[in-house]
């Protein structure tokens, strides 16, 4: 019986220094985000919870789904980050956990578009992930915007992954998209569809291709005011 004992006793402080040993270097807490700026109909719920209005200055805590209506927007404030949720958007803040040398957040985009910006927290490294059903943009210290489908980067650089994990690096510029199943597309190729103007007016007699070239016509120059 006293053998048994000590064994047992031996295995539960060897249970403890193990616990120890696992929670000791990351010392994980969950962190908390704030709203700092609200326009139009904003609203929060917690799980399973009832929505409530959303209000300058609440704070979001890690399993908080936000929705935004027609005309809305919210900036929330992640640390140093920022992220600007816009009008028909629904997101959840899955996870929000700050470590002793990172913060790690983990968005998931249910529909509309969202533009980040990921900024180092008092030296620490941000580990930034925004998910959708369709593609992950995983990124460190950078601007971009993402609809869960397309993606263009304003500063930085951002790795663009489909559901079966293959991914493309973008770039300050540059934009991608993830369709179904299909690789991430190759931002270069995206750039050259943009650049590339044909200079048929109309399709042929009939219709199964394109006109003759046209020595004149017009081009409209759409400029879109941030």
């Amino acid at each position: 019986m006293r053998g048994r004992l000590i064994r047992f006793i031996r295995l539960g402080v060897l249970v403890c220094a193990l616990s120890a040993t696992v929670a000791s270097p990351a010392q994980a807490q969950q962190a908390q985000a704030q709203i700092t700026a609200l326009s139009g109909r904003v609203e929060l719920r917690n799980g399973a919870a009832e929505w409530r209005s959303a209000e300058v200055g609440g704070v979001i805590t890690a399993g908080t789904t936000i929705s935004t209506g027609f005309g809305a927007e919210a900036v929330i404030r992640i640390g140093e980050s920022s992220l600007q949720v816009r009008e028909l958007t629904r997101m959840t803040l899955e996870d929000l956990v700050e470590r002793e040398d990172s913060i790690d957040t983990d968005l998931f985009l249910r529909v509309g578009r969202v533009r980040s910006e990921v900024r180092t927290t008092r030296g620490l490294q941000n580990n930034f992930q925004l998910r959708s059903t369709q593609a992950t943009a995983a990124v460190r210290g950078t601007s971009f915007d993402f609809d869960g489908i397309n993606l263009h980067v304003n500063e930085g650089l951002v790795s663009i992954t489909n559901r079966l994990g293959k991914h493309k690096s973008v770039r300050r510029g540059q934009s991608s998209k993830v369709e179904g199943f299909k690789p991430p597309q190759n931002p270069k190729d995206i750039a050259f569809k943009l650049l590339n103007v044909s200079p048929y007016t109309s399709r042929d007699e009939t219709g199964a291709g394109p006109g003759k070239p046209s020595g004149y016509g017009l081009v409209v120059v759409r400029i879109l005011w941030e």
